[in-house]
Parts: structure tokens; C-alpha cells; sequence
């Protein structure tokens, strides 16, 4: 028997173990041969010296922390939306509530081709490069491809796109002759199928969701007061956010023709004691965020050049995104955000053309999301005031969002990188196996 057919056997006897010794050394084998994700492990050989960093307890806590209270803030806007929709009253056929549900649009183009097919716009052809992975998926993009002619195009004006309180008068009609033939005896008619594949779901429990994430992260550097207003917050907001999402397909799929609004009433109880302690909740969570950083301020002195001008890059998205929240809308106000971001992305771009070659974190991970963000403002800035949607604002949180999460990747993959270095192998290799029929090599003895 040959020495590697002896080795095969010992792995078969010890349960998959995942390492073969041979004459020249150790070798590992292991079930990906690509090689582990990146930051998933940063040793080259069983024993090796190099160990993946983790982030410092601090910074981690902190962006959790931030995730869950800019997230949260959604909520207000789900807030905005329904109740401005309804104008203090129940739900009705003559008044659809608003969930602030809009389809993340690709980048508009000079020319749109209106005969352009779905396909091409689902993979986002149109959208510039720099944008490209910040691009949306193809689900809201089909949706948009499966309007009618007369419906706007996804590469439409941010003001263009209609929602579901836009749609009122429309549905309202509809509501008003399904009741009339109701009480007439006739069936109500059927729905839709363009109108049911235009459903779109509303981001609401995704973000609080960071709150529950938050709340759960006590082990590195616990912190009583904050983990339990993380915790408190995530037990109330996420029934809410989810009363919000079945509320906002329950109308978009028209349910309330076939049931005469009573899901819808029992939705709104739910909805209108649910926004009524809101704000409270908010204001706990933004207090204890804000208490914990002040007694915990981040270390930056060792930070590089690029993670110091991403750094720059978050703080200044923040800024634009809590002046777009605000209400009243102050177009202004946005549009000096709008400019100061811009200034603070145009280091990092700069940094970007001179370091090409570098593959840095900080420019892969945020420099692309930080355009597409601001790319979003800006069209939100140079829009009629009465004709910026709440829709629109909530998707500003998505794009902020990918802003504040590539900074923090970016600092994980650059640990990942730095514990890498020096070692012999960075990928997890499997034993080559003889060729079938070949002779068995022998080992030297």
C-alpha cells in the first residue's frame, strides 16, 4: 500500500480529520477550495502565528448602536406617510393609506430607450459603473418593467413614480364600483395580475432589525443602560414593523375590496397605538446612543488616510440624512447637506485616482454607495418641495445604509488583509488524489 493510500485511510479512521501528513509537511485540505471568505480566517497553516483581528469592542458596540437608531428613525416616516395619507381619518375607499413603499430606481439616463426590455433594465445596464453595486435588485426593477405603457419607467423622475396613496383616486373609483356592484348582487371584479405583481414591500423591519442585532450584543463591552434600551426598543418596534409590512401588502394587493376594510381597521387600531408611542421610544434610544458615545469616544489617531477620509464620508452622510428626515422638509437645508457631502466624497474619490492600484477597503466598500446616495439627495434637493414623496426619503435611509455598513466592512477586510500578510498560503487546499489506474508511488524509505 502506498504512503498516500495509508494516509487516505487514517482520514477515513479518524472521522474526516483535514490534514494529511506527508514527507514534505503539512497540508490543508478543506471543503471550499477557493479558499475561506474574506475574515474568515486569516491563518495559512494549522498553527500559524497570524490570526484574524477582530474590530476594537468600542467601535463595533458603536456602529451597532448607530445602525439601530438611524434605522429606527424610518419608522417616523412610516409615521408621515400614513397618517398624512389618511388626514386623521379611517381607512376608506375615498382615502388609501401610504406605507411609503417605493422602488429603488437604477440612475436615470440622458436618453432612456422606452422600448428597452426588461431583461436589460433588471440587469442595470443603464446605470453608470461607479454605481454598479450599489444597484438595485431585479425584483423592484421587474416590477417596475411590468407596468403598463402609460406608468412611468424605472429611469423616470424620483417624483414620477406613483405610489399607493398617488394611486388613490384610481383605486377609489375601482372601490367605488366593486361596492356598487356588490349591492347590486354581482360579484366583485377580479383582480389585476399587472397591478399584483407591482406589489412592493416596505424596508421597515429590515432596518429595526439592527436594533434586535444591537440589543444582543452584550458579551465584549456590555453596557446596562444602552443594551437595555436597545432591547426595549427592538421588543416594541419590531410588531410594529410588521403590522406595517402586512398592512402595506394588504392594500397593495387590494384586499379590502373582497372584506370591506375590516383587515384594514383592525390595521390601523394597531398602527395609529403603535405610532402614538413612537416617539418616546426614539427619544430613549437616541439619548442612550447618544450617552454612550460621549462617555466612549473612538480612538481615530491611528486611522489611515482613506479610513480617515471614509470616516469624514459617514459623518457627513448622517448630517444630509437627518436633514431629509426632518419635517417640514427643508429644501435648503438639504441642499447645503447635499453640498457638504459632496465635498467630503471628493478626498475620497481623489484618494481613489491615485491609489488605483491598492484595492483599499474604504474606497471599494464606500466610495461607490456614497455616490449613489448623493446622487439620490441631490435629486430629492432639486425637487418641488410638494412633490417629494416619503417613499423617496425612506429609500435615502437604504442608501445611507450601505454607507455606514461598507465603512465598517471595509475595516474588517482590512484586518483580514493585515493578518494575511507574510504567510505562505491563504487558501485551505485539498490532497491531490491518484490519477485511477495509475501505479501507487511508493514512499523513500
Amino acid at each position: 500500500m502506498s504512503f498516500f493510500s495509508r494516509s487516505l485511510g487514517l482520514l477515513s479512521s479518524a472521522g474526516g480529520a483535514c490534514a494529511v501528513v506527508l514527507a514534505l509537511g503539512a497540508v490543508a485540505c478543506g471543503d471550499n477550495p477557493a479558499g475561506p471568505e474574506p475574515g474568515a480566517s486569516g491563518s495559512a497553516q494549522p498553527g500559524a502565528a497570524a490570526q484574524v483581528k477582530k474590530p476594537d469592542p468600542l467601535v463595533t458596540k458603536t456602529f451597532k448602536a448607530e445602525s439601530c437608531y438611524y434605522g429606527a428613525l424610518s419608522l417616523q416616516l412610516a409615521k408621515v406617510a400614513y397618517t398624512e395619507s389618511l388626514g386623521g381619518a379611517e381607512p376608506s375607499a375615498d382615502k388609501l393609506p401610504d406605507f411609503g413603499a417605493e422602488p429603488l430606481e437604477n440612475p436615470p439616463v440622458k436618453q432612456p430607450n422606452p422600448a428597452a426590455s426588461g431583461s436589460a433594465a433588471a440587469s442595470g445596464s443603464a446605470a453608470p459603473a461607479t454605481s454598479a453595486k450599489t444597484a438595485p435588485t431585479a425584483k423592484p426593477t421587474a416590477s417596475a418593467a411590468a407596468k403598463p405603457p402609460t406608468a412611468p419607467s424605472a429611469t423616470a423622475k424620483a417624483t414620477a413614480t406613483p405610489t399607493a396613496s398617488a394611486k388613490a383616486p384610481a383605486a377609489t373609483t375601482g372601490s367605488a364600483k366593486a361596492s356598487a356592484a356588490t349591492s347590486a348582487g354581482a360579484p366583485p371584479p377580479a383582480r389585476d395580475p399587472a397591478a399584483m405583481a407591482r406589489v412592493r414591500s416596505v424596508p421597515y423591519e429590515r432596518f429595526v432589525r439592527a436594533c434586535h442585532v444591537a440589543a444582543g450584543n452584550t458579551k465584549d463591552l456590555p453596557n446596562p443602560e444602552l443594551d437595555n434600551a436597545l432591547k426595549e426598543f427592538a421588543d416594541f418596534a419590531l410588531p410594529l414593523s410588521k403590522t406595517i409590512a402586512e398592512a402595506n401588502a394588504y392594500y397593495q394587493k387590494e384586499d379590502f375590496k373582497t372584506d370591506d376594510f375590516a383587515k384594514g381597521k383592525e390595521y390601523h387600531k394597531k398602527l395609529t397605538e403603535g405610532f402614538g408611542k413612537l416617539d418616546e421610544a426614539l427619544k430613549k434610544v437616541e439619548e442612550s446612543v447618544k450617552k454612550f458615545k460621549q462617555a466612549n469616544p473612538i480612538d481615530t489617531s491611528a486611522y489611515t488616510e482613506s479610513q480617515k477620509l471614509s470616516e469624514a464620508v459617514v459623518a457627513a452622510s448622517t448630517e444630509a440624512l437627518l436633514a431629509s428626515m426632518a419635517r417640514p422638509w427643508d429644501q435648503g437645508k438639504v441642499k447645503e447637506a447635499v453640498t457638504k457631502l459632496d465635498g467630503a466624497i471628493a478626498p475620497l474619490r481623489k484618494y481613489a485616482e491615485s491609489h488605483k492600484e491598492e484595492r483599499d477597503p474604504w474606497v471599494m466598500l464606500v466610495a461607490a454607495p456614497a455616490d449613489s446616495y448623493l446622487n439620490h439627495l441631490k435629486t430629492l434637493s432639486e425637487t418641488d418641495p410638494a412633490e417629494v414623496r416619503i417613499g423617496k426619503i425612506v429609500n435615502a435611509v437604504t442608501l445611507f445604509n450601505r454607507v455606514h455598513e461598507g465603512n465598517n466592512r471595509a475595516l474588517s477586510r482590512k484586518l483580514a488583509e493585515g493578518a494575511g500578510k507574510g504567510t505562505f498560503n491563504n487558501r485551505n487546499l485539498r490532497p491531490k488524489l491518484p490519477v485511477r489506474g495509475a501505479p501507487s508511488v511508493q514512499a523513500p524509505q
